[in-house]
Parts: C-alpha cells; sequence; structure tokens
C-alpha cells in the first residue's frame, strides 16, 4: 500500500476513535446522589427542589439522573452538609444556620429584620450583589452554592401564650434550628433558645421541654405541630437562607455547558416556586387556624425588637467586610425599590441594578 494511502488510513482510525471517544463521553449517563430533608409535598421548597431536579433530568436527555436521598436517610441537618460538602452526596438542600458552622459569611442571609419578606426572597436569586455573596458562602465551606431558593419567611409559634410586644417573649423557650448564630439574636429578645432538629421536636412541645419554635406556616401544617401549640406571631424576621449545594469536586468535573444546564435549571425552578409558594402559605395559614391556633398578625412594638437584636448585627457586620457589604447592598436596593408586588399572579420583577 503507499505510504500517501497508509498515512490516510491510519489518521482515519484516530480520528474514528477520538469521535467515538467524543461521543461515548457525550452520551455517558451520571447518577448524582442528591439529599434533602423535604418530608413531603406540603412544605413550600417541595415543589422547587423536584422541579430543579426535574429539569435537569429533562434538559439533559437524560444524560443525568439523580438518586433522592430524601427523608433523614442522610441524617439530620448538619450531617447532610457535612456529607455534601466532603462528597458522600452530590447535591444537597442547603440552609444558611448550617451554612455558619462552617462560613462567616453565611450569617448574613439570617440577619434578622433585615428584610422585606417574602418578596425579598426574588431579589436573593435575581440581584448580582447576592450571588456575590453565595460565592463568598461557597468558597469558605468548601462547596459550590449553585442558587438561593424560595421559602417562607419565619415567625414565633408557642403554647404559653400570645406574643403581642417583646415583654410577652422574655423567658420562653424557643427551638432554633442547629445554629450558634440563630440561638445568639434570639437570646438578645429575652427568651431562651435551644436547638434540636425538626422530627423530635414535635414531642419536645408536647411534653413541655420547648415552650415554642421558630418556624413557618407550611412545616407547622406538614408536621402536624399545630397540635401542640396554640398561638403564631407574625414577625418574618428571616427566611432561613435556602439554597441547593453541589459538592464541589462535582461542580468544577461539569462543563461550562454542564454547569449552564445547572444553573439555568435552578433558576427556572425557583421562580416557578415563589407563585405557587405564596399559595401554599396561604393554604398553611387556614389550616392552623382550622386547627384552633390564634395568629397575631402584627408586633405592637416592631421597632423594639428590631433594637434589641442591633448589638447581634453590629458585630457580624464586623466580623465580615462580606456582610458588611451585602447589607449595605440590601439597604441600597429598599431605597430604590421599598416594597416589591406580592400578588402571586403579577409578573416576577428583575434586579434593576
Amino acid at each position: 500500500m503507499p505510504k500517501s494511502r497508509v498515512g490516510l488510513f491510519v489518521t482515519f482510525i484516530l480520528v474514528s476513535v477520538l469521535l467515538a471517544g467524543a461521543t461515548s463521553a457525550l452520551a455517558k449517563k451520571r447518577t448524582l446522589k442528591t439529599s434533602s430533608l423535604i418530608y413531603n409535598n406540603l412544605r413550600v421548597d417541595y415543589y422547587g427542589w423536584h422541579r430543579f431536579l426535574d429539569l435537569v433530568q429533562e434538559r439533559s436527555g437524560g444524560q443525568f439522573n439523580f438518586k433522592r436521598l430524601d427523608k433523614a436517610i442522610i441524617g439530620n441537618n448538619v450531617q447532610m452538609h457535612e456529607a455534601v460538602i466532603r462528597g458522600t452526596v452530590d447535591i444537597a438542600k442547603g440552609w444558611a444556620p448550617i451554612m455558619t458552622n462552617h462560613s462567616v459569611a453565611a450569617r448574613a442571609l439570617l440577619l434578622p429584620f433585615l428584610l422585606n419578606l417574602p418578596e425579598d426572597m426574588l431579589w436573593l436569586i435575581e440581584s448580582p450583589q447576592a450571588r456575590e455573596l453565595l460565592d463568598v458562602i461557597g468558597k469558605q465551606a468548601g462547596v459550590h452554592v449553585l442558587t438561593s431558593g424560595i421559602y417562607e419567611e419565619r415567625h414565633w409559634f408557642n403554647n404559653k401564650r400570645p406574643i403581642r410586644n417583646l415583654a410577652d417573649a422574655k423567658g420562653l423557650r424557643i427551638r432554633t434550628l442547629e445554629s450558634k448564630a440563630e440561638q445568639e439574636w434570639v437570646a438578645l429578645t429575652g427568651a431562651r433558645p435551644g436547638p434540636s432538629s425538626f422530627p423530635e421536636l414535635y414531642n419536645m412541645l408536647k411534653t413541655g421541654v420547648f415552650d415554642g419554635y421558630d418556624g413557618n406556616f407550611t412545616v407547622h401544617d406538614s408536621m402536624k405541630y399545630y397540635e401542640v401549640t396554640k398561638y403564631v406571631t407574625i414577625m418574618g424576621y428571616h427566611n432561613i437562607g435556602p439554597m441547593i449545594l453541589i459538592n464541589q469536586k462535582v461542580w468544577d468535573g461539569f462543563t461550562p455547558a454542564e454547569k449552564k444546564l445547572f444553573q439555568d435549571a435552578a433558576h427556572q425552578a425557583m421562580v416557578e416556586n415563589y407563585a405557587q409558594g405564596r399559595r401554599m402559605v396561604t393554604r398553611a395559614r387556614e389550616v392552623a387556624l382550622k386547627h384552633g391556633n390564634q395568629i397575631i398578625e402584627e408586633l405592637e412594638d416592631r421597632d423594639k425588637w428590631i433594637e434589641a437584636v442591633q448589638p447581634y448585627i453590629v458585630k457580624v457586620r464586623k466580623m465580615s467586610p462580606d456582610v458588611d457589604k451585602y447589607v449595605k447592598a440590601v439597604e441600597e436596593y429598599h431605597k430604590k425599590y421599598p416594597r416589591w408586588p406580592i400578588e402571586v399572579n403579577a409578573p416576577v420583577p428583575k434586579a434593576k441594578y
């Protein structure tokens, strides 16, 4: 065979092998392990979490599939966060209170009474300032934060007395998530905070270990806490900083196209989740009322609550320039947009800067 033909033949073989390898790589299916502690579909974040995973699976043509380890299979909240950081799971539903164990900057998402909830949850998804903060949180914790999430504004639920003012909170044993950051500011209100996970909270409220808890209506409904509490005080101090976490090694292994796929799917799922979530909150409020819970719609002295927690806010801002920068961005944003429309069918506003 002439040398020229041999060269062409060899080249053909090499190109064929390379193309076959590339095709195989593109067609290779991956199953990623995911984890959340979303116990049922009554919670606000149920839709957004599963919609995100479904969109990735659909848009990748089945290239990405998910083994969904939910309902505490992976452990409690703290263990789940450690699992995604270590790589025991690939993707997890994260929360700012637990992330504060790994990142000082995560405290920014828990600063009480800073945001105008619920509509500011959209700002956390859309704004470059919030995105910058999430990148810092991820770097400090050693995990990729894909997006902020949609959840629900937090209130206090208790079985002792209506909380109408700051004096009413004094001495109440209030459960918080397993976070020193949360316990620190709650203590400034005169209440006595303590940690617990959701599954064990029902019996703790029933037996008097706790007088109440910081939480939200859809969890109140889904876990039937309305059976062991009587009073709900609307506060809306933060939305507990939900986020989607991806193990850093897994994220770094994605191609640019795959990263965009995950980012776009997460963004769409969270925006869809907002309007749907507001309807779920309305329904859960009605369930609480139906079971005899009394809802105190507004604090009589909200300014006093804000004043009481200022030492904590000042302390956290001094701890981290990233937190301080974020707070300034929120304050500047509120000067331009004091309130966003919250009607569930209204168009979703975009950040303007």
